[in-house]
């Protein structure tokens, strides 16, 4: 059965106050942004349109990596096959996606 964390005060816990969502999703301050997605996302990223992504400039991407890359002059959110592309730009790599339900 999965763990369940709760992130608000319960009866008989100690809490430290409010949760920060910055040290949850970002490892490296100075090479992190934000990119919200646009409508021509392909789907086999697994990213939707208005999906808000958390980018990492600092980290190496990998095989099947979600990145950001800039492709004939136009910047693109991309799941990666093999990142040996002269052609490609890498902006970053994505660690984190946040959806709205």
């Amino acid at each position: 059965m999965p763990t369940v964390q709760f992130f608000q005060p319960d009866e008989g816990r100690h809490f430290e106050g409010p949760l920060d969502l910055n040290t949850h999703l970002i490892r490296h301050p100075a090479a992190t942004f934000f990119l919200r997605v646009g409508p021509d996302v392909r789907a086999e990223t697994g990213v939707r349109p208005d999906d808000l992504l958390v980018i990492d400039r600092s980290i190496s991407p990998s095989s099947n990596a979600v990145a950001v890359v800039v492709r004939g002059g136009e910047l693109r959110v991309e799941r990666l096959r093999r990142f040996d592309d002269e052609e490609v730009e890498l902006w970053g790599v994505a660690t984190h996606l946040i959806r709205r339900l």
